[in-house]
Parts: structure tokens; C-alpha cells; sequence
């Protein structure tokens, strides 16, 4: 024991004789350390965690792709996913978010507050599986402007701004200065990340006149397969289904099918989450540089989102955290499946 106490000593003298160097050991075993937990806490959330949604090995995304090139992938639009779930016999249920999301500014009821949300379709909670603790999810009718004023809360949002109210199903809050009704509270484990921060709220999809648009490819589909349905077979009647629209809207779907990606397929998730923390490593380094060249601080960023790539939850899925979400930022590339 002495001369482990001998040996501190001497390791503290020595680092205060240098300085210099002091500071650069402590910095590189700060990085060390920072950069092992951000990437354990990833992997954990892909490979180690279940994944706790009913059935989770039905879930899938649906994708709008080239005819000659499955993997080059993309977000679709509201007509092409319209007619998807109209032909298809595959899935039990299909439900789209919006690929973007966004915050929504809450007032009314205590400090004016920004949190991360997204318009998602009435089957969106249905397609996962999820009820809710309190109230209800969207009806089908409330898709549609002029009854979309309604909105589901997060638990973490329900209890830090309302206080856990037992009576808020029913009660009005204000979403961007206008009256919503708040219809359901999802349950405490529940916070649903999709390429995006935690959401906090959700809304009905309220489709507007651009999204009516074939060529404005907006939004993620999701979908579950029916039982005894196996992923190849839903991959290829939506090929069909997608060269068919190729067929009847050649002008903006020409060259263009359908495919299906496993929305659990970890080895394609775990690529695009190295591909986030190799850059969000990079682009922190070089912000430290940059500042401290600029004689500043470095900038504190409290947002998991770098050249709106979001970062966190790459798979989707529940994640037990009751801190509030951000504004979220597009969706800049997809997840092979």
C-alpha cells in the first residue's frame, strides 16, 4: 500500500511539472472515454436490447426504390403509399410518419416550451403494436385537415409539463399557437425513435396539398407483415405492386418499384450507426479545433443531430428515457434492409 501511495505521489508531481502534457493525457482519456460509451451505448440499443414491440420479427419498412437497383432506396409519397395499401395482401397494416418530423412549440399551461414531434397516419400506433395509458390514438377522419386538431403526448411530456394529470384526455393545449385536443398518453416506455431524437408528441398526418403530390416523396412507411407472410414474399408482391404504378404514372414513378427492408436488420443499422459516430467524432474534433483557434468555447450542442444526420435510434424502438426531445432535422439517408 505505501508504495502505492509512493508511486501517486511521484505520478502527481511529475504531472505537475508538466503541465502541458498533463492536460493533453487528460483530454486524450477524456475522448477515450467519451467515445467508447457513445459507441457501447449504440450497440447496446441495436444488438444487446430486445427489441419491444409485439412481434417485432413482422415489422418492416417500406420503400420506394429503382427497378434496377433495390438497395438505392428512398421515402415515398402519400399517392404511391395510398395505392401500396390499397393492393397489397401482405401486410396486416401499413402507417406513415413524416420523414422530417419537426419541433413544435407548446404554450398555454406553463413556460412556452419546443419539443421534437412528427405527423404520423391514423395506424401508426396500431403497425407497432402500442396502446396508450390514457385516451386513445388517431382515427382514421382525423388524417384529414379541418379534424386534425388533436394530439398524443409522450409520458415524459405528459408528466414534466402537465403534471401527470389523470383528467388531460379531453383538455385543449396550445401546438403552434393553435387549439389541439389531447386524445391519448402513450405509455412510460414508450418513446419512439425512427432516424430521429426522442419524439415527445404526435399528431395526425393532416395531409396538405404538396403532400398530395406524387413526385414529393415526404414520408417512412411502416408496415406489419400478416401472419405467415415471410419477408421475401411481401418483397416481391410490393415489386410487383411497384413496377405496376411505374406502369400507370410513367411520368413521375418511371424506372421506379416497392421493396421491403427488415425495419430489425442490425448489421445494416450498425454500418450507418459507425458511419454517425465516425463522423460525429470527426466533426466534434474539428469544432474543439476550430474554437480554439477562434479563441472560443466550443460550441455546446445539445442536439444528437450533425449536418441534419439524426443520430440516435437508427432502428427504431423504445427507449426508456424520459428526457424531452428535440427539434428533429430530415432524413439524409436510409437504412438498407
Amino acid at each position: 500500500m505505501e508504495a502505492l501511495w509512493q508511486d501517486l505521489r511521484y505520478g502527481a508531481r511529475m504531472l505537475l511539472k508538466n503541465p502541458g502534457f498533463a492536460l493533453v493525457a487528460i483530454v486524450t482519456l477524456a475522448l477515450g472515454i467519451g467515445a467508447n460509451t457513445t459507441i457501447f451505448s449504440v450497440i447496446n440499443s441495436l444488438l444487446l436490447k430486445p427489441i419491444p414491440f409485439p412481434d417485432a420479427d413482422r415489422l418492416a419498412l417500406v420503400w420506394q426504390s429503382q427497378a434496377n437497383d433495390p438497395k438505392d432506396r428512398n421515402i415515398v409519397s402519400a399517392p404511391n403509399y395510398w395505392d401500396w395499401q390499397r393492393e397489397n395482401d401482405v401486410f396486416e397494416k401499413m402507417a406513415i410518419l413524416d420523414s422530417g418530423g419537426k419541433g413544435y412549440n407548446l404554450s398555454g399551461g406553463g413556460d412556452p416550451d419546443r419539443v421534437s414531434g412528427v405527423r404520423v397516419s391514423a395506424g401508426f400506433f396500431d403497425v407497432l403494436g402500442v396502446k396508450p395509458r390514457l385516451g386513445r390514438t388517431f382515427l382514421p377522419e382525423e388524417e384529414q385537415r379541418g379534424n386534425h386538431r388533436v394530439i398524443v403526448l409522450s409520458d415524459g411530456l405528459w408528466r414534466s409539463r402537465y403534471n401527470s394529470d389523470p383528467d388531460i384526455i379531453g383538455k385543449t393545449v396550445k401546438v403552434d399557437s393553435e387549439d389541439h385536443m389531447v386524445v391519448g398518453v402513450m405509455p412510460p416506455d414508450f418513446e419512439f425513435q425512427l432516424y430521429s431524437p426522442i419524439r415527445q408528441l404526435w399528431v395526425p398526418v393532416a395531409y396538405t396539398q404538396g403532400d398530395r403530390d406524387r413526385g414529393s416523396n415526404s414520408f417512412l412507411c411502416l408496415a406489419r407483415l400478416k401472419p405467415g407472410v415471410t419477408m421475401e414474399q411481401a418483397r416481391e408482391r410490393m415489386n410487383v405492386i411497384g413496377r405496376g404504378l411505374a406502369e400507370q404514372y410513367p411520368q413521375l414513378n418511371a424506372g421506379k418499384t416497392a421493396t421491403v427492408g427488415c425495419r430489425i436488420c442490425f448489421v445494416d443499422c450498425l454500418r450507418q450507426c459507425r458511419k454517425f459516430v465516425d463522423g460525429a467524432r470527426r466533426g466534434a474534433a474539428t469544432g474543439v479545433c476550430n474554437s480554439r483557434r477562434a479563441g472560443r468555447q466550443p460550441p455546446a450542442h445539445n442536439s444528437p443531430v450533425a449536418d441534419g444526420k439524426p443520430a440516435a435510434g437508427l432502428c427504431g424502438g423504445l427507449q426508456r428515457n424520459s428526457g424531452r426531445g428535440l427539434e428533429q432535422q430530415p432524413v439524409a439517408e436510409s437504412v438498407a434492409g
